[in-house]
Order: C-alpha cells, then structure tokens, then sequence
C-alpha cells in the first residue's frame, strides 16, 4: 500500500505484482472446486503472466512490478516498494503462497520450479538467522538496512526497515504449507527454519500472557528486539491463531504453542470480533480503541486472513 500510495499521483497505469500474486491464488484455489477448463487454463495464464512480465531470470524471484508499465520517471525512484527493480518481503511470501496454490491443481515442472526458488528464496534469502525476516532487498537481495540511522529516525520512519511479527508467524505456516506440497511433508531445513520464525516471534512479539500480537519490532542492538508499535492489528492475530494451532499439532510436546494459541483465541474474542454487528476489527480495542468507528472492509481489509484462520483451526481441530 505504502508503493501505491507513493505513485498514486503518477500517470503510470501499473501491474503490481502483488496484486497478481493473489490473482493467481484466487483462481488457484477456484480451480480445486469448479473443475472447468476454462479456470485451470486462467491459472496457466496468470503463472505464465508472472513468468513472462516479472519473474528475474539472472537473480531468481520477482520484480515488484511489471517494468514496461512504468513511464522512464517512475522507475528512477527511492528504495523499498517505490523501487521496481526491488525485491520485497510481503510480496515474496504471497507468491509463495499463489505458486503452493497453483501446483496442487497444476503439477507440472514450471510451477514446481518457480516454487521450489520461492520457497529457497523465503527461507534462505529474506529470513535471518536471529529468526525474522528482513523488508525490502535490492535485485541481487542484499537486504535494506536502517541500522546507520538514529534510534529516533528509526522509530519515526519505522515503514522501510523493521520486525513485523505478523508477517513473520504467517511465513512460518507459509513455508510448512509450501514445503508441504513439494515434498507431501515439511523438509527438515524448512521446519527448522520456521520454528525459527515462531519462536522468536512468541519471544519477543506478543503481550504479556499472549494478549494480543504486537505490530512491529527493531534489533538496535544484535540480538535483543524491541517493540517499537504496540498496536494489534487484525491480520496479524488471526495469522498468529492459525499457526499456533498448527505448530501445536506438528510439536505436540512443546506445550506452549497450545498454550498461547488457547490466550490468543481469548485474545480475539475479547478485543477483536465485533459482537453487535459482526465481523472483525481493524486492530485489537485494547491497542485502539478509536476502531470500533472504522470500516470493516476496505482496500486493505477483507476476511482473507480471519476467514482462513478460522477454516485452518477447524481442519487442524478435525485431524484430533
């Protein structure tokens, strides 16, 4: 959102791919219960869209955007997702998912390639070892940094650089779903590295007693994280439920992932579905209360991630 807003007075009539990645998602997952040609054939063509206009051929992964649909102007601009020649975090783990998607309806070898390189790409390139993942990477993924600026600028321009807890539980289901669909069980490297990702995530991400999943981390030192915004924005919860639930079942004797799977449930039911007239918050009432005035379905907000929470626990809850 923060790439479009940034182009919005442009004359550009551009191709996100992100947009796309979920393009290819939503027909991916039609495909599975409307068996008409016609919709597998729109999947084929929304991978071979991606394959032809943004895929990097040189470096592996995506552009975010379609370079030919940007005027000469619009690609000489800053780094992060004003940066088409770029590479991006939030894009990446969508394409991820679209290509897990597509290849359980459409195995064939372009697919499962494409996946396999998102998947490395996920786990190896954009996570680090401390166990999150970094925003933004040049086309060659050197990750963006901020750590040479203030501890004041940071906080203050928080947007191109920092640990968002969200993001990083959600690629942990992510990776297990796309490894899942390779291999008809999770690779041993991709486990780890998305334990990894959950683990520093209940450590350093969530309220005291898992009230509610903070938004946003920094490393000012090596190491030691700190929560630089404490709001409790919906997508992030239900990102986290989910894959809880999921972690408890594939760590059945590591109790704290039901554990904190059980509060955050409490959690949402508390200060996140709205109870008079349906539905879910933008952000927990806790953290912001001023949300109960807010739409609750807008360009950023459906029920993608609630509804899919709540699909994922009761067919983890259906295997018991």
């Amino acid at each position: 959102n923060y790439y479009v807003d940034s182009l919005q007075n442009t004359d550009a009539s551009f191709k996100l791919t992100y947009g796309n990645a979920f393009a290819l998602y939503a027909l991916s997952q039609y495909a599975r219960v409307n068996k008409n040609p016609d919709v597998l054939e729109w999947v084929r063509k929304s991978f071979n869209w991606l394959e032809e206009a943004v895929h990097d051929s040189v470096n592996r992964g995506y552009f975010s955007i379609e370079l030919t649909s940007l005027s000469s102007s619009d690609v000489n601009v800053p780094a992060g997702w004003e940066n088409p020649l770029g590479k991006d975090q939030n894009t990446g783990i969508h394409l991820m998912e679209a290509l897990t998607a597509a290849y359980l309806i459409l195995p064939d070898e372009n697919v499962k390639n494409r996946l396999t390189e998102m998947l490395e790409l996920v786990r190896d390139s954009m996570t680090t070892a401390n166990g999150y993942l970094n925003l933004f990477f040049d086309e060659k993924w050197k990750p963006f940094s901020l750590k040479d600026s203030s501890r004041n600028y940071i906080i203050k321009n928080p947007w191109m650089d920092h640990i968002s807890f969200g993001h990083n539980i959600e690629t942990a289901y992510l990776l297990v779903d796309a490894s899942k669909a390779l291999y008809g069980s999770p690779d041993s490297l991709t486990l780890t590295v998305a334990k990894r990702l959950i683990d520093h995530t209940i450590r350093n991400g969530f309220d005291s007693g898992y009230y509610g999943l903070l938004d946003k981390g920094y490393e000012f030192e090596p190491g030691q994280p700190e929560v630089i915004d404490s709001i409790k924005v919906w997508w992030a919860q239900a990102e986290a439920w989910h894959a809880l639930a999921l972690f408890a079942e594939l760590y059945p004797d590591e109790k704290g992932y039901s554990h904190a799977f059980s509060k955050m449930w409490t959690y949402i039911n508390n200060e996140v579905i709205d109870r008079e007239y349906g539905g879910w918050y933008n952000s927990g009432l806790d953290s912001d209360p001023r949300t109960v005035n807010d739409r609750k379905v807008h360009a950023w907000k459906s029920c993608y991630h609630d509804g899919r929470a709540l699909m994922q626990v009761v067919t983890y809850a259906g295997k018991k």
